[in-house]
Protein backbone atom coordinates (compact mmCIF):
# COMPACT_ATOMS: atom_id res chain seq x y z
CA UNK A 1 0.00 0.00 0.00
CA UNK A 2 0.90 3.56 -1.38
CA UNK A 3 1.73 5.94 2.39
CA UNK A 4 1.87 9.31 2.38
CA UNK A 5 5.39 9.28 3.20
CA UNK A 6 5.77 7.62 -0.31
CA UNK A 7 3.55 9.49 -2.18
CA UNK A 8 5.08 12.74 -0.95
CA UNK A 9 8.79 11.58 -1.84
CA UNK A 10 7.42 10.49 -5.42
CA UNK A 11 5.58 13.95 -5.33
CA UNK A 12 8.45 16.40 -4.84
CA UNK A 13 10.59 13.85 -7.20
CA UNK A 14 7.57 14.55 -10.03
CA UNK A 15 7.52 18.18 -8.97
CA UNK A 16 11.31 18.77 -9.51
CA UNK A 17 11.11 16.95 -13.13
CA UNK A 18 8.51 19.04 -14.02
CA UNK A 19 9.02 22.43 -13.00
CA UNK A 20 12.90 22.12 -14.56
CA UNK A 21 11.49 20.57 -17.68
CA UNK A 22 9.46 23.63 -18.17
CA UNK A 23 12.74 26.27 -17.46
CA UNK A 24 14.67 24.00 -19.52
CA UNK A 25 12.31 23.94 -22.41
CA UNK A 26 13.14 27.91 -22.69
CA UNK A 27 16.45 26.91 -23.70
CA UNK A 28 14.98 24.26 -26.25
CA UNK A 29 12.63 27.03 -27.90
CA UNK A 30 15.06 30.16 -27.81
CA UNK A 31 15.30 30.41 -31.31
CA UNK A 32 11.37 30.06 -32.06
CA UNK A 33 10.67 32.95 -28.81
CA UNK A 34 13.29 35.21 -31.20
CA UNK A 35 12.13 34.43 -34.71
CA UNK A 36 8.53 35.48 -32.86
CA UNK A 37 9.37 38.28 -31.61
CA UNK A 38 11.28 39.71 -33.15
CA UNK A 39 14.48 40.39 -31.03
CA UNK A 40 18.56 39.78 -31.43
CA UNK A 41 20.42 36.71 -29.10
CA UNK A 42 21.66 39.72 -27.04
CA UNK A 43 18.24 40.45 -25.66
CA UNK A 44 17.19 36.81 -24.94
CA UNK A 45 19.95 36.94 -22.92
CA UNK A 46 18.55 39.57 -21.18
CA UNK A 47 15.03 37.00 -20.75
CA UNK A 48 17.39 34.40 -19.25
CA UNK A 49 18.88 37.21 -16.97
CA UNK A 50 15.13 38.02 -15.76
CA UNK A 51 14.25 34.26 -14.80
CA UNK A 52 17.59 34.28 -13.16
CA UNK A 53 16.97 37.26 -11.25
CA UNK A 54 13.41 36.28 -10.28
CA UNK A 55 15.40 32.69 -8.65
CA UNK A 56 17.84 34.58 -6.96
CA UNK A 57 15.59 36.75 -5.37
CA UNK A 58 13.53 34.31 -3.58
CA UNK A 59 15.75 31.85 -2.63
CA UNK A 60 16.66 33.56 0.99
CA UNK A 61 12.88 34.72 1.47
CA UNK A 62 11.86 31.18 0.42
CA UNK A 63 14.57 29.83 3.32
CA UNK A 64 12.88 32.19 6.10
CA UNK A 65 9.55 31.11 5.36
CA UNK A 66 10.35 27.58 5.69
CA UNK A 67 11.65 28.26 9.14
CA UNK A 68 8.43 30.37 9.86
CA UNK A 69 5.74 28.40 7.96
CA UNK A 70 7.08 24.73 7.02
CA UNK A 71 8.53 23.16 3.86
CA UNK A 72 5.35 21.39 3.09
CA UNK A 73 3.53 24.43 2.74
CA UNK A 74 6.12 26.98 0.81
CA UNK A 75 6.66 23.69 -1.80
CA UNK A 76 3.00 23.44 -2.52
CA UNK A 77 3.03 27.52 -2.69
CA UNK A 78 5.36 27.39 -5.57
CA UNK A 79 4.07 24.77 -7.41
CA UNK A 80 0.93 26.50 -7.62
CA UNK A 81 2.45 29.43 -8.80
CA UNK A 82 4.53 27.92 -11.09
CA UNK A 83 1.69 26.30 -12.98
CA UNK A 84 0.28 29.49 -13.30
CA UNK A 85 2.99 31.11 -14.54
CA UNK A 86 4.29 28.62 -17.19
CA UNK A 87 0.46 28.49 -18.21
CA UNK A 88 0.46 32.23 -18.40
CA UNK A 89 3.31 32.51 -20.04
CA UNK A 90 2.36 29.83 -22.78
CA UNK A 91 -0.27 32.32 -23.96
CA UNK A 92 1.70 35.57 -23.56
CA UNK A 93 1.15 37.76 -26.84
CA UNK A 94 3.93 40.33 -25.65
CA UNK A 95 7.41 40.04 -25.14
CA UNK A 96 7.43 42.48 -22.01
CA UNK A 97 4.14 39.97 -20.49
CA UNK A 98 6.62 36.95 -21.63
CA UNK A 99 9.10 38.44 -19.90
CA UNK A 100 7.10 38.99 -16.47
CA UNK A 101 5.74 35.67 -16.50
CA UNK A 102 8.97 33.97 -16.58
CA UNK A 103 10.40 36.14 -14.19
CA UNK A 104 7.48 34.39 -12.17
CA UNK A 105 8.59 30.98 -13.12
CA UNK A 106 12.21 31.88 -11.51
CA UNK A 107 10.84 32.68 -8.47
CA UNK A 108 8.61 29.52 -8.10
CA UNK A 109 11.71 27.48 -8.72
CA UNK A 110 13.68 28.82 -6.01
CA UNK A 111 10.39 28.68 -3.57
CA UNK A 112 10.73 24.66 -4.67
CA UNK A 113 14.02 23.64 -4.97
CA UNK A 114 15.52 24.47 -1.08
CA UNK A 115 12.66 23.41 0.89
CA UNK A 116 11.88 20.53 -1.26
CA UNK A 117 16.09 19.46 -0.93
CA UNK A 118 15.58 19.72 2.91
CA UNK A 119 12.89 17.39 2.93
CA UNK A 120 14.31 15.00 1.31
CA UNK A 121 17.23 15.40 3.04
CA UNK A 122 15.26 14.57 6.13
CA UNK A 123 13.11 11.96 5.08
CA UNK A 124 16.85 9.90 4.86
CA UNK A 125 19.48 9.49 7.36
CA UNK A 126 23.40 9.42 7.13
CA UNK A 127 24.69 6.81 4.98
CA UNK A 128 21.50 7.19 3.23
CA UNK A 129 20.94 10.98 2.58
CA UNK A 130 24.03 11.04 0.13
CA UNK A 131 22.64 9.12 -2.59
CA UNK A 132 19.12 10.36 -2.17
CA UNK A 133 19.97 14.11 -2.16
CA UNK A 134 22.27 13.07 -5.21
CA UNK A 135 19.57 11.60 -6.77
CA UNK A 136 17.08 14.04 -5.98
CA UNK A 137 19.54 17.11 -7.64
CA UNK A 138 19.95 14.26 -10.93
CA UNK A 139 16.37 14.46 -11.21
CA UNK A 140 15.83 17.91 -10.88
CA UNK A 141 18.33 18.61 -13.45
CA UNK A 142 19.06 15.62 -15.30
CA UNK A 143 15.77 13.93 -15.88
CA UNK A 144 13.79 17.07 -15.85
CA UNK A 145 16.43 18.87 -18.63
CA UNK A 146 16.57 15.96 -20.61
CA UNK A 147 12.84 16.15 -21.08
CA UNK A 148 12.46 19.52 -21.25
CA UNK A 149 15.50 19.97 -24.36
CA UNK A 150 14.06 16.68 -25.92
CA UNK A 151 10.14 16.85 -25.87
CA UNK A 152 10.47 21.27 -25.50
CA UNK A 153 12.26 20.97 -29.06
CA UNK A 154 9.33 18.41 -30.21
CA UNK A 155 6.20 20.83 -29.13
CA UNK A 156 8.27 23.61 -30.02
CA UNK A 157 9.34 22.64 -33.98
CA UNK A 158 5.64 20.59 -34.65
CA UNK A 159 3.38 22.77 -32.63
CA UNK A 160 4.11 26.23 -31.71
CA UNK A 161 6.84 27.85 -28.89
CA UNK A 162 4.18 28.01 -26.42
CA UNK A 163 3.57 24.63 -26.16
CA UNK A 164 6.00 23.22 -23.93
CA UNK A 165 5.46 26.12 -21.27
CA UNK A 166 1.27 25.07 -20.97
CA UNK A 167 2.38 21.45 -20.74
CA UNK A 168 4.93 22.46 -17.68
CA UNK A 169 2.32 24.47 -16.30
CA UNK A 170 -0.43 22.53 -16.65
CA UNK A 171 1.76 19.62 -14.95
CA UNK A 172 2.69 21.31 -11.75
CA UNK A 173 -1.25 22.60 -11.23
CA UNK A 174 -2.28 18.69 -11.55
CA UNK A 175 0.51 17.88 -9.25
CA UNK A 176 -0.38 20.57 -6.17
CA UNK A 177 -3.21 18.88 -5.14
CA UNK A 178 -1.72 15.58 -4.47
CA UNK A 179 1.94 17.38 -2.89
CA UNK A 180 -0.82 19.07 -0.51
CA UNK A 181 -2.48 15.71 0.45
CA UNK A 182 0.74 13.67 0.64
CA UNK A 183 3.10 16.38 2.28
CA UNK A 184 2.50 16.63 6.70
CA UNK A 185 1.19 20.28 6.97
CA UNK A 186 2.03 20.96 10.45
CA UNK A 187 4.34 23.34 11.29
CA UNK A 188 8.07 23.06 12.14
CA UNK A 189 8.55 21.23 15.31
CA UNK A 190 10.23 25.21 16.60
CA UNK A 191 7.84 27.68 16.13
CA UNK A 192 10.45 30.72 15.34
CA UNK A 193 9.23 34.23 16.41
CA UNK A 194 10.71 37.27 14.23
CA UNK A 195 13.61 37.55 16.82
CA UNK A 196 14.15 33.92 16.46
CA UNK A 197 14.76 34.03 12.69
CA UNK A 198 16.77 36.94 12.30
CA UNK A 199 19.38 34.87 14.76
CA UNK A 200 18.90 31.37 12.74
CA UNK A 201 19.55 33.29 9.84
CA UNK A 202 22.09 35.46 11.38
CA UNK A 203 23.90 32.06 12.03
CA UNK A 204 24.22 31.29 8.57
CA UNK A 205 24.95 34.17 7.10
CA UNK A 206 27.93 34.43 8.55
CA UNK A 207 29.41 30.74 8.18
CA UNK A 208 32.24 30.95 6.06
CA UNK A 209 31.72 27.81 4.68
CA UNK A 210 28.45 28.75 2.77
CA UNK A 211 29.98 31.56 1.39
CA UNK A 212 32.72 29.74 0.66
CA UNK A 213 30.30 27.27 -1.42
CA UNK A 214 28.61 30.26 -2.91
CA UNK A 215 31.27 32.35 -4.23
CA UNK A 216 33.76 29.55 -5.56
CA UNK A 217 31.02 27.87 -7.24
CA UNK A 218 29.87 30.89 -8.75
CA UNK A 219 31.83 31.05 -11.84
CA UNK A 220 31.03 27.29 -11.95
CA UNK A 221 27.45 28.12 -11.64
CA UNK A 222 27.53 30.17 -15.01
CA UNK A 223 29.59 28.10 -17.07
CA UNK A 224 27.32 25.38 -16.73
CA UNK A 225 24.28 27.11 -17.01
CA UNK A 226 25.24 28.78 -20.62
CA UNK A 227 25.83 25.14 -22.59
CA UNK A 228 22.17 24.39 -21.98
CA UNK A 229 20.38 27.50 -22.51
CA UNK A 230 22.99 29.32 -25.18
CA UNK A 231 23.40 25.73 -27.58
CA UNK A 232 20.58 25.64 -29.59
CA UNK A 233 21.50 29.95 -30.69
CA UNK A 234 24.98 29.08 -30.74
CA UNK A 235 24.12 26.20 -33.57
CA UNK A 236 22.25 28.03 -35.62
CA UNK A 237 24.12 31.12 -36.28
CA UNK A 238 27.54 29.60 -35.83
CA UNK A 239 27.26 25.55 -36.92
CA UNK A 240 23.84 26.07 -38.74
CA UNK A 241 24.04 22.84 -40.91
CA UNK A 242 24.34 20.95 -37.63
CA UNK A 243 20.54 21.83 -36.98
CA UNK A 244 18.72 22.66 -33.72
CA UNK A 245 17.63 19.23 -33.36
CA UNK A 246 20.69 18.42 -32.77
CA UNK A 247 21.76 21.10 -30.44
CA UNK A 248 18.88 20.04 -28.10
CA UNK A 249 19.84 16.07 -28.43
CA UNK A 250 23.64 17.25 -27.04
CA UNK A 251 21.80 19.86 -24.71
CA UNK A 252 19.46 16.72 -23.29
CA UNK A 253 22.55 13.98 -23.20
CA UNK A 254 24.41 16.58 -21.00
CA UNK A 255 21.69 16.70 -18.56
CA UNK A 256 20.62 13.60 -18.81
CA UNK A 257 24.81 12.30 -17.38
CA UNK A 258 24.16 14.82 -14.71
CA UNK A 259 21.92 12.04 -13.53
CA UNK A 260 24.79 9.16 -12.66
CA UNK A 261 26.92 12.08 -12.32
CA UNK A 262 24.71 13.30 -9.51
CA UNK A 263 24.27 9.47 -7.87
CA UNK A 264 27.90 8.97 -8.16
CA UNK A 265 28.72 12.60 -6.40
CA UNK A 266 26.42 11.62 -3.36
CA UNK A 267 27.51 8.24 -3.08
CA UNK A 268 31.43 9.27 -3.13
CA UNK A 269 30.35 11.86 -0.47
CA UNK A 270 29.28 9.28 1.89
CA UNK A 271 32.90 6.98 1.63
CA UNK A 272 34.75 8.79 3.86
CA UNK A 273 36.33 11.49 1.19
CA UNK A 274 37.09 15.10 1.48
CA UNK A 275 33.72 16.70 0.23
CA UNK A 276 35.87 19.83 -0.18
CA UNK A 277 38.49 18.28 -2.20
CA UNK A 278 35.67 16.10 -4.30
CA UNK A 279 34.48 19.40 -5.20
CA UNK A 280 37.38 21.55 -6.18
CA UNK A 281 38.70 18.82 -7.95
CA UNK A 282 35.42 18.08 -10.36
CA UNK A 283 34.67 21.97 -11.21
CA UNK A 284 38.70 22.18 -11.93
CA UNK A 285 38.08 19.55 -14.56
CA UNK A 286 34.35 20.65 -15.71
CA UNK A 287 36.23 24.30 -16.26
CA UNK A 288 38.45 22.53 -18.51
CA UNK A 289 36.57 20.41 -20.65
CA UNK A 290 34.39 23.99 -21.05
CA UNK A 291 37.49 25.80 -22.78
CA UNK A 292 37.32 23.39 -25.71
CA UNK A 293 33.79 24.14 -26.71
CA UNK A 294 34.39 26.64 -29.46
CA UNK A 295 37.15 24.43 -31.03
CA UNK A 296 35.20 21.30 -31.21
CA UNK A 297 34.02 19.37 -34.20
CA UNK A 298 29.96 17.77 -33.77
CA UNK A 299 31.88 14.52 -32.50
CA UNK A 300 34.11 15.80 -29.93
CA UNK A 301 31.01 18.67 -28.47
CA UNK A 302 28.99 15.38 -27.97
CA UNK A 303 32.01 13.82 -25.72
CA UNK A 304 32.78 17.28 -24.11
CA UNK A 305 28.62 17.89 -23.36
CA UNK A 306 28.37 14.41 -21.68
CA UNK A 307 31.75 14.59 -20.09
CA UNK A 308 30.57 18.00 -18.52
CA UNK A 309 27.34 16.96 -17.78
CA UNK A 310 28.53 14.01 -15.57
CA UNK A 311 31.09 16.54 -14.15
CA UNK A 312 28.68 18.78 -13.08
CA UNK A 313 25.94 16.24 -11.34
CA UNK A 314 29.00 14.99 -9.12
CA UNK A 315 30.40 18.60 -8.18
CA UNK A 316 26.55 19.71 -7.28
CA UNK A 317 25.37 16.78 -5.63
CA UNK A 318 28.49 16.98 -2.67
CA UNK A 319 27.68 21.07 -2.94
CA UNK A 320 23.84 20.73 -2.01
CA UNK A 321 25.08 17.52 0.72
CA UNK A 322 27.72 19.86 2.36
CA UNK A 323 25.04 22.42 4.30
CA UNK A 324 23.16 19.13 6.19
CA UNK A 325 26.47 18.55 7.57
CA UNK A 326 27.59 22.10 9.09
CA UNK A 327 27.22 23.19 12.45
CA UNK A 328 25.46 26.07 11.11
CA UNK A 329 23.49 25.14 9.33
CA UNK A 330 21.65 21.89 10.42
CA UNK A 331 18.09 21.25 10.72
CA UNK A 332 15.67 23.69 9.31
CA UNK A 333 18.96 25.77 8.55
CA UNK A 334 19.63 24.04 6.08
CA UNK A 335 16.95 25.42 3.47
CA UNK A 336 18.09 28.57 4.69
CA UNK A 337 21.76 28.12 3.69
CA UNK A 338 21.15 26.12 0.54
CA UNK A 339 18.74 29.25 -0.60
CA UNK A 340 21.85 31.72 -0.01
CA UNK A 341 24.06 29.39 -1.52
CA UNK A 342 21.56 29.14 -5.10
CA UNK A 343 21.06 32.76 -4.43
CA UNK A 344 24.80 33.46 -5.04
CA UNK A 345 25.12 30.90 -7.93
CA UNK A 346 21.84 31.99 -9.52
CA UNK A 347 23.11 35.95 -9.24
CA UNK A 348 26.19 34.73 -11.45
CA UNK A 349 24.23 32.45 -13.68
CA UNK A 350 22.34 35.71 -14.47
CA UNK A 351 25.14 37.71 -15.09
CA UNK A 352 27.02 35.21 -16.96
CA UNK A 353 24.22 34.70 -19.24
CA UNK A 354 24.00 38.32 -19.82
CA UNK A 355 27.68 38.72 -20.35
CA UNK A 356 27.35 35.62 -22.76
CA UNK A 357 24.89 37.36 -25.26
CA UNK A 358 26.94 40.47 -25.13
CA UNK A 359 29.94 38.80 -26.17
CA UNK A 360 28.06 36.40 -28.53
CA UNK A 361 26.97 39.36 -30.21
CA UNK A 362 30.37 41.79 -29.86
CA UNK A 363 33.21 39.72 -29.62
CA UNK A 364 31.63 36.48 -31.49
CA UNK A 365 31.27 32.86 -29.51
CA UNK A 366 34.65 31.56 -29.28
CA UNK A 367 35.21 34.63 -26.51
CA UNK A 368 32.08 34.13 -24.80
CA UNK A 369 32.84 30.04 -24.09
CA UNK A 370 36.16 31.34 -23.13
CA UNK A 371 34.68 33.56 -20.41
CA UNK A 372 32.77 31.48 -18.83
CA UNK A 373 35.31 28.66 -18.63
CA UNK A 374 38.02 31.24 -17.05
CA UNK A 375 35.52 32.93 -14.46
CA UNK A 376 34.96 29.07 -13.83
CA UNK A 377 38.60 28.70 -12.57
CA UNK A 378 39.51 32.33 -11.50
CA UNK A 379 36.77 31.74 -8.58
CA UNK A 380 37.86 28.25 -7.44
CA UNK A 381 40.40 29.13 -4.49
CA UNK A 382 37.68 30.72 -2.30
CA UNK A 383 36.82 27.13 -1.69
CA UNK A 384 39.54 27.49 0.84
CA UNK A 385 36.83 29.07 3.13
CA UNK A 386 34.82 25.55 3.20
CA UNK A 387 36.56 23.67 6.15
CA UNK A 388 37.74 19.80 4.96
CA UNK A 389 34.56 17.02 5.83
CA UNK A 390 34.60 13.79 5.77
CA UNK A 391 31.73 10.87 6.03
CA UNK A 392 31.98 8.73 9.23
CA UNK A 393 32.71 4.78 7.71
CA UNK A 394 31.69 2.73 10.06
CA UNK A 395 33.28 0.60 12.23
CA UNK A 396 32.94 -3.24 12.63
CA UNK A 397 33.19 -4.29 16.55
CA UNK A 398 35.31 -7.43 17.29
CA UNK A 399 34.82 -9.38 20.28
Amino acid sequence: MLTRKTAATIGLFVAAITITFGGTSIGAILPLIGDRFRVSTQVLGLLLGAILVGTAMSQIPGGFAVLRYGAPRVVVTSTILGGGAFLLAGFAGDFSFLTFFLFLTGISTALLYAPALSLVSSIFSEGRRGPAVGFFWGAFNGIGGMTGMLLGTYLGLNFNWQAPLQVGGAGLLLLAPILWWSLPRELPATSYSHGGLWMSGRRVFRAPAVWGLALGLGGFAGAGYVPIYYVTTYFKQVHPSWGIDAAAQVAAFAVLATLPGAAVGGWIADRGFDRRTIILLFALAFGLVVLWIPYATLLLLWIIYIVAGFLHGVTNAVMNLYPSYLEETKGPGMALAVGLIITCQTLFRSAVAIAFGYLAVTSGYTVAWLFSAFLCLSLLPLLRWVPPSRAVRPTSSRN
